[in-house]
């Protein structure tokens, strides 16, 4: 851990830059003997949680100063395995983390009550997924960089003799009730 900069043993804390981590500046460390601890950086983010070789590995609480927040598995400093993540506005993700990217199976709600559940990659909806909208409209299939894939559908089925796109498809179903 770090072992320079101002240090009182008798009440088990410390201040000392942070030269190793590239994210930090200064830090505000409080030490336990199970390798726990609290950062508070420079710009008044806030990590809480486990360490080794001094970084953030383990699960821990991250506060920035904005009002984010995340809590879950942290490896190298990095999101990494199953969290949670809230903007200071009330988006909220939980699912699966890479390298401080959405990647894998997770939850997206937004502020205003929309909600994604499905495959992300970098961030992004990609994969198959269920986009709802908050006054109820309803999206599912393939999604690819965060736009859903509009497959056509056959008219034939209904008796009419051209192809439409799934929306025109959604308004003409809810149109005629089929």
């Amino acid at each position: 851990m770090i072992d320079y900069g101002y240090s009182d043993p008798i009440n088990n804390y410390g201040f000392s830059p942070d030269i190793s981590n590239k994210h930090h500046e200064y830090v505000f460390k409080e030490k336990t003997n199970h390798e726990d601890g609290v950062y508070i950086t420079a710009r008044g983010d806030r990590y809480e949680g486990e360490f080794k070789d001094n970084e953030y590995n383990g699960h821990g609480v991250y506060l920035t100063a904005r009002g984010d927040r995340y809590e879950g598995e942290f490896k190298d400093s990095e999101y990494n395995g199953h969290g949670v993540y809230i903007t200071a506005r009330g988006d909220r993700y939980e699912g699966e983390f890479k390298d401080n990217e959405y990647n894998g199976h997770g939850v997206y709600i937004t502020a205003c009550g929309d909600r994604y559940e499905g495959e992300f990659k970098g961030n992004e909806y990609n994969g198959h997924g269920v986009y709802i909208t908050a006054r109820g409209d309803r999206y599912e299939g393939e999604f690819k960089n965060n736009i859903f894939m509009v497959h056509p559908v056959n008219a034939y089925d209904f008796g009419w003799p051209f192809t439409v796109s799934l929306y025109l498809y959604s308004f003409i179903t809810t149109i005629i009730g089929k």
